[in-house]
């Protein structure tokens, strides 16, 4: 027999003995929890009143762990435990009372119904994670595909003569490779939160100051476009317990998005403090400032607002999921009209000591 073929007949087997092993189990706990109500009934007599009660949770467990068959049978025997035990006249399938005839009936009704929406919701959940994992496995596969060319042409840039008249030209062909490879990092940095996964991360106690300037100097050509003036004010000697790559691109998207929704001739500010075990940074601007209502929406994954201009909404979703993966927090302060800053604290880098100014630090 060929070797797949016993693979599936194996898979069919296993699923087949799981499939018996659910229904049986549904059987045991509904005749056990059935028996065991009836043996307390002298102790405990709320049996005798709400026996329905008491079998219940049978359906529930059984169509919960079991599945929609497991569930049916458990919601069959419970009601006829029920008739059995607690329905004039006891010990007999027969039924005297027509009130008792509709309760037996509504609580198998309400079973089927509880069971099928039980499966209901199993199979959804199952289509969600097998939607995921195609998305994920397309998404590997684009990004791997994409970045390829996409080195290619960061790379040929890179090597063409800058003769007059066409730097633009180049450094054109540069932001576009940039902003792409950007696009696709954050795609996939996004999947990897979306399913509560780790993002990579490398740690060493790194120098606060120079990862500003660097985050600064990639943001000089787009601030320098619209007359922003980007500035820093950094207490000295800072340095943090962190992931460089992963902080520049945290400040890479703050600054990206303070610049872009900052006015012509407007300031954008970097600051950082040490704060007792942390190091906070603040990035603030002189844009219009969001909307009140809006603050709690802003690290949400795909939000974009109302602003014309918006990304794709991964940024500040990521970056959350990055300063929570450092053991810090990130959060926003803004004011109609009135500008807008993000907070965000990481670890300090290991032997730093509270500042004696530490009580003059403004907090948010």
């Amino acid at each position: 027999m060929p070797s797949r073929a016993r693979s599936t007949s194996a898979s069919a087997g296993s699923g087949c003995i799981s499939g018996l092993l659910r229904y049986a189990a549904a059987v045991v706990v509904t005749v056990a929890v059935t028996l065991v109500a009836r043996e307390l009934e002298s102790v405990w007599d709320v049996t005798l009143q709400h026996p329905y009660l008491v079998e219940w949770p049978t359906i529930i467990v059984a169509a919960w762990l079991g599945g929609l068959g497991p569930g049916l049978t458990a919601t069959a025997l419970s009601t006829l435990g029920i008739l059995f035990y607690w329905v004039d006249p006891a010990r007999s399938l027969l039924v005297t009372h027509p009130s008792d005839l509709v309760a037996l009936a509504v609580y198998a009704l309400l079973g089927v119904v509880v069971t099928l929406l039980i499966d209901r919701l199993h199979r959804a959940r199952a289509e969600e994670r097998r939607l995921r994992r195609s998305r994920e496995m397309v998404l590997g596969i684009v990004a791997h595909d994409l970045r390829n060319p996409l080195n290619t042409i960061t790379l040929a840039s890179s090597l063409l003569p800058r003769r007059q008249g066409e730097v633009d030209r180049i450094e054109v062909i540069a932001r576009a490779a940039n902003r792409m490879e950007r696009l696709i990092r954050d795609l996939v940095d996004a999947s990897v939160l979306e399913n509560d996964a780790e993002l990579t991360m490398v740690f060493a106690d790194e120098d606060v100051g120079t990862i500003v300037e660097e985050a600064i100097a990639a943001s000089t050509m787009d601030a320098a476009r619209k007359g922003v003036q980007v500035a820093a004010e950094l207490s000295p000697h800072l340095r943090a317990r962190c992931d460089r790559d992963r902080m520049l691109q945290v400040l890479g998207n703050l600054l990206s998005n303070a610049v872009k929704f900052t006015p012509e001739a407007g300031h954008v500010t970097v600051r950082a403090v040490h704060l007792g075990a942390f190091v906070r940074v603040e990035v603030s601007d002189t844009g219009p400032g969001i909307k009140a209502e809006q603050e709690g929406h802003v690290f949400d994954r795909n939000w974009t607002g109302s602003a014309k201009g918006a990304g794709a909404g991964l940024g500040l979703f990521i970056a959350r999921g990055i300063v929570r993966s450092h053991g810090g927090e990130i959060w926003v302060h803004s004011g109609r009209g009135h500008g807008t800053t993000f907070f965000l604290t990481v670890p300090a880098a290991a032997g730093r000591s509270v500042p004696r100014d530490l009580g003059r630090i403004r907090l948010a």
